[in-house]
């Protein structure tokens, strides 16, 4: 099994460049940056579809969902009033306008719940959606502000010169001074991918 210390080369089907496995160097953060942040973000589109199920989100569907029916009960008894005058109307402005009138001439506080109901609703939806996008981009700032912020400093890398024949990286490589480490994943020279493995997961 190759050290830690050395890099790995995994050959690639179809003739594409080797995967290269090696120790993390600070030129690479230019390119680690994005594909970092783009990879934490990845998940947040399938987390909001789940959202929709979590219990704490049953509220909404009750406030939504009875406001609506409430009202349109309410649309409804204003059409049925009219009869048949609804549908002799020439254009969709006309009955809309006429229904309209209706509902609110003959609105009351329970109307005026309904569409309270509805509005409660859709601000427990933003509200709940709102949380689960600060969460995906807290936690990419909180990386920015911690580990990642120093990469060398906090995974106990250490620079390692390498001969003046060697011109790679601009004469460095890089080393783990201890059990911790940080690889990062190259392509023909493009970093794509990155993992670490701090000391607290160690012991």
């Amino acid at each position: 099994m190759a050290s830690i210390t050395e890099s790995t080369s995994l050959a690639q089907s179809n003739g594409h460049p080797p995967l290269q496995i090696r120790i993390y160097r600070p030129s690479d953060w230019k390119q680690l940056k994005p594909i970092f942040m783009a990879g934490i973000i990845a998940p947040l589109p399938s987390a909001v579809r789940h959202m929709y199920t979590w219990p704490s989100f049953y509220p909404v569907y009750a406030l939504v969902g009875g406001g609506v029916a409430w009202l349109g009960r309410a649309a409804w008894k204003v059409v049925n009033r009219l009869g048949l005058q609804a549908f002799r109307m020439k254009d969709s402005w006309s009955w809309m306008r006429h229904v309209s009138h209706g509902t609110i001439k003959d609105w009351s506080w329970r109307e005026s719940a309904a569409l309270g109901s509805i509005g409660l609703g859709l601000v427990t939806w933003g509200v709940n959606r709102y949380k689960v996008h600060q969460a995906f981009h807290q936690y990419v700032q909180m990386s920015l502000n911690t580990d990642l912020r120093d990469i060398p400093e906090h995974y106990k890398l250490e620079r390692v010169p390498l001969p003046e024949t060697n011109t790679q990286a601009e004469g460095e490589e890089w080393r783990p001074k201890g059990a911790s480490a940080f690889w990062v994943a190259e392509i023909g020279g493009e970093v794509v991918g990155c993992i670490g493995l701090g000391e607290p997961f160690l012991h």
